[in-house]
């Protein structure tokens, strides 16, 4: 199936206004970019990405324009982009308009400067001092400043100088630190020397207030000394030495600065890449490039592919697509440095990174659950769920490494059978159990032979309450854990099936029927089987060992084998 591609035209550099008579509009835009994209990878992403291109590494979203209602409507989502592209067919245009954002501009307040007397405002005319004039003339006690009608009016006032021969200008420099503080010191602010008789108690007690404000004035430009602080401690919020338990961040606290990297989410659905992303190692990266390659049906090489730096490349040769990250010398983060990320190739039902271990990692539930599950149901299961084709030795080998990870190390338990047959003994006493050992096909090993087990509780429920015959057959084990079992089972008096007691064997032979029907006759008490009836279906090796330890028993066949024979 051909790609479809879609020409979208990016109308960007403008802004949205509203018109009552034509409704809202977008004006001064830039000059209009045409962008082939393919309706497949038709996203958000893919639309950042080339505003990217364009200059503008910010913005404030995409909108659309609806012929029918004559308004603009908002690309939220990639729910949203896929349907406005669902109609569209090869060849067609598609019309974009950028929403920008504009920063808040930082409000710089000025100081007032040295040479304004703040402490003296009468009307509004006395706020412009002309050349020729006294300062000690125009100054009056004010009790009420309004500061911030100060500022404005400061602002708008041309042409100001003041004579600087007064000697106590420079009292006059914390202007601003004066009008900030509180009520009570705007209550006590005292009038300057006008050349007439001062009150000496009043001197004292202006240079008195002065002097304690100077003291409480905050010092923004404190130096840090050396081996005190860190960027770690000055930039971050993680220790928590010195905090009260009750802080809440945001409000006690400040708000830690927030990072402008991008780092990958292992919790998304679909796989997505950015240039700058940031990942744990490279590890990661080549299981989020295999989800994106089966996601997308898409053939990728890895080539070079080491554990510093991964080049992903699309197997065919007129695609560029391209994905290249390694690892950041100076921050030791596995980045993604290089990204095209428009594909021109077909998708395909066939794809080599999906191996055994993707199929393991996808349907770990599904096979844990069922651990018989046909090799044919496993692909049945990719092909539903990824639309994928995968061979049976792929799925094989799925599976085995699922059944080993999560059903245990079957092998270290064959180990630990003989501390199994203590304990049955322990907690079930009367019971039988034994565990044969084959120490001589091996040298230096112990194998495993034989498993018999008979409780007390079936021993005693057979000799009191059940008829005097037995069956004997036996089955493999599909399993794990290989070989056959053995199994003896009686009828009770309500004419049901009664088990008796069972064997674990390596394979079914003589030696092993061998050993079953001896410890069945020491717990039975069998003797040499008078008045006893036993039922099979000629086994290997079974009929000769039965005839050498029971001669007085009757013989009987099963006539389901019999029928199917």
């Amino acid at each position: 199936m051909a790609n479809i591609i879609i020409t979208t035209r990016f109308h960007h550099g403008g802004k949205f206004v509203s018109d009552e008579e034509y409704g809202p509009r977008y004006i001064g835009e830039s000059e209009v970019k045409y962008v082939s994209m393919d309706k497949a990878h038709f996203s958000i992403f893919e639309l950042l990405y080339y505003t990217k291109e364009f200059g503008y590494m910010t913005v404030g979203g995409f909108y659309f324009k609806d012929p029918k209602k004559k308004v603009f409507i908002e690309v939220e989502n990639d729910l949203t982009s896929v349907s406005l592209v669902e109609d569209l067919e090869d060849g067609d245009f598609l019309d974009l308009y950028v929403n920008h954002v504009v920063d808040e501009v930082e409000v710089v307040e000025d100081r007032v400067p040295s040479s304004f007397l703040c402490g003296t405002v009468g009307d509004q005319s006395s706020n412009v001092i002309g050349e020729n004039s006294n300062v000690g003339e125009n100054i009056s006690t004010v009790h009420d400043i309004n500061v911030e009608g100060l500022h404005e009016e400061l602002t708008q006032t041309d042409n100001i100088d003041i004579e600087s021969g007064a000697d106590e200008l420079s009292d006059l420099e914390g202007a601003e630190t004066d009008l900030d503080s509180s009520a009570d010191s705007q209550e006590f602010n005292i009038p300057e020397d006008d050349d007439s008789e001062v009150d000496e108690e009043l001197r004292t007690f202006r240079n008195e207030r002065r002097n304690c404000v100077k003291q409480k004035k905050p010092v923004q430009n404190e130096e840090i000394k050396l081996g005190s602080a860190d960027s770690s401690e000055v930039d971050s919020d993680d220790s928590a030495d010195g905090l009260e338990p009750e802080a809440v961040r945001g409000v006690d606290l400040l708000a830690r600065r927030k990072s402008k990297k991008v780092r990958f989410d292992p919790d998304c659905v679909v796989a997505i890449f950015e240039l700058g992303m940031i990942f744990e190692n490279a590890k990661q990266f080549r299981k989020v490039v295999a989800e994106y390659a089966v996601e997308y049906k898409v053939r990728l090489k890895l080539k070079p592919n080491e554990k510093h730096r991964v080049r992903v490349r699309c197997e065919e040769k007129k695609c560029k697509w391209l994905l290249f990250a390694s690892i950041d010398k100076h921050s030791g983060d596995f980045v993604v440095k290089h990204y095209y990320p428009v594909h021109v190739c077909t998708t395909t039902i066939k794809n080599k990174l999906c191996t055994s271990k993707f199929i393991a990692s996808k349907f770990k539930d599904e096979i844990t659950l069922q651990s018989y599950i046909k090799l044919w149901e496993i692909q049945k299961l990719v092909r539903k769920k990824l639309s994928l084709y995968v061979g049976k030795i792929v799925c094989s080998r799925a599976k085995h490494r699922i059944i080993k990870e999560f059903l245990g190390d079957w092998k270290m338990e064959f180990s630990r059978l003989c501390d199994y047959a203590d304990m049955i003994k322990h907690t079930n006493p009367d019971s039988s159990c034994w565990v044969r050992i084959d120490r001589e096909s091996q040298l230096g090993k112990n194998l495993f032979a034989y498993f018999y087990l008979y409780f007390d509780a079936l021993k005693r429920g057979w000799l009191v309450g059940c008829r005097k015959i037995i069956g004997l057959d036996g089955c493999f084990l599909k399993g794990s854990c290989k070989g056959e079992l053995l199994v003896a089972v009686g009828r009770s008096e309500n004419n049901h099936m009664y088990p008796i007691t069972w064997v674990v064997v390596y394979q079914e032979k003589k030696h092993s029927w061998s050993f079953f029907i001896n410890h069945l006759i020491q717990d039975l008490n069998l003797d040499t089987g008078h008045g006893l009836t036993v039922m099979s279906h000629m086994q290997k090796g079974l009929v000769p060992i039965i005839l050498e330890l029971l001669p007085d028993y009757e013989m009987r066949w099963c006539a389901r084998h019999i029928w199917s024979n």
